[in-house]
C-alpha cells in the first residue's frame, strides 16, 4: 500500500484515504452504482453525508470528513456532552427517514454501528450505505443502543450515560415505543454475543 494511503476496517469492501479522498472499493460494479445513487439522493435531501465525486467502476470516490466516530468519542468526551452528542444522532437518523420517506417506504438506517456515524465541530454525518433495511425506527434504536453497551471501553458508566442519553431522546423526543425499543436491544445483544462467539 501506498505510504501516503490509510486503510479503514471494513468487513465487505475496501476502504482506504487517500489525502483528502476515501476510496470504497466492491466487489462488483452493481453495488458500487447503487450506493452512489443513494448518496446523490442524501445529498439532494441535504442528509450529512459524504459527498460523491466520482465512481469509476466498482470504485466509490468520496469526500474525507476528518471526524471522530462514537466508540472514540466515548473514550474522550467529557460526559456532560452526551445529551448533545445523542440529540446530534437522532436529529440526524429523523432527516435521514424523512429523506426515505420511512412513513412509506419503511426504510431504515438498519446500520446503526457507531464506526458509522462521525462527529466534527458540533456536526454529525452518516457513512457506509451500502445495506437498505425494512422495519420498525425502534430496531434502529435498539441496535444503536446494544452496540454502545459492547464497545470495548473500560468506563462502563460513560456507556450507560450516553445510552440513557440516546434513549431518552428516541423515546422522549422521537416518541418511539420503550418496550419495543428494550425489545430490540436485547435482540441485538443476543446477536452480538453469538457473532463474538465464532
Amino acid at each position: 500500500m501506498d505510504k501516503h494511503m490509510t486503510e479503514f476496517k471494513s468487513k465487505r469492501n475496501r476502504v482506504y484515504r487517500s489525502e483528502d479522498k476515501v476510496y470504497k472499493q466492491f466487489s462488483d460494479a452493481a453495488a458500487a452504482r447503487a450506493e452512489a445513487e443513494f448518496l446523490n439522493m442524501l445529498s439532494k435531501k441535504n442528509v450529512p453525508a459524504p459527498a460523491l465525486l466520482r465512481r469509476e467502476g466498482h470504485v466509490l470516490v468520496m469526500e474525507y470528513i476528518d471526524g471522530v466516530t462514537l466508540p472514540d468519542l466515548l473514550c474522550g468526551t467529557d460526559e456532560q456532552a452526551w445529551p448533545q452528542i445523542a440529540a446530534l444522532i437522532t436529529g440526524w437518523l429523523q432527516i435521514f427517514y424523512d429523506a426515505v420517506c420511512h412513513t412509506d417506504t419503511g426504510e431504515i438506517r438498519g446500520d446503526v454501528n457507531g464506526r458509522n456515524f462521525l462527529f466534527k465541530a458540533g456536526k454529525v454525518w452518516g457513512v457506509d450505505f451500502e445495506e437498505h433495511i425494512y422495519g420498525a425506527r425502534e430496531t434502529d434504536a435498539g441496535r444503536l443502543l446494544a452496540y454502545t453497551a459492547t464497545y470495548d471501553i473500560q468506563d462502563e458508566t460513560r456507556k450507560t450515560v450516553l445510552a440513557n442519553a440516546l434513549e431518552r431522546q428516541f423515546v422522549g423526543v422521537m416518541g418511539l415505543d420503550p418496550l419495543m425499543v428494550s425489545a430490540e436491544r436485547e435482540k441485538e445483544m443476543q446477536a452480538i454475543s453469538l457473532r463474538r462467539k465464532r
